[in-house]
C-alpha cells in the first residue's frame, strides 16, 4: 500500500511529536487533537510507526488528559526487539 504525500507527512508528524514527548506518553485522542487529525488516523500511523520504526503500543497514563489508555511509546534503545 503506498502512501500519498500527505499520509508520508502525517506519519512524519505524528512518529515526531511521539520522540519529541518522550518520556511523557500523550494518548490517541490528544495526539489526534494536537495534530488536528481524525484519531482512527493516528492509530491507523502508528501501526504503521510499529512494524516499520520499532515504536510500540503500551498502556499509560496520558499525560495531558490523565487518563489511562493505550498510547504509542518511541523504541526503547535499552530493549533488543
Amino acid at each position: 500500500m503506498a502512501f500519498d504525500n500527505s499520509r508520508a507527512a502525517a506519519v512524519d508528524k505524528i512518529t515526531r511529536a511521539v520522540v519529541e514527548h518522550h518520556p511523557y506518553t500523550l494518548c490517541f485522542s490528544c495526539l489526534a487533537a494536537e495534530h488536528r487529525i481524525p484519531e482512527f488516523e493516528v492509530r491507523e500511523i502508528a501501526q504503521v510507526a510499529v512494524l516499520r520504526e520499532g515504536f510500540r503500543v503500551a498502556r499509560r497514563i496520558c499525560y495531558r488528559c490523565n487518563i489511562a489508555d493505550d498510547m504509542p511509546l518511541a523504541p526503547d534503545p535499552t530493549c533488543p526487539s
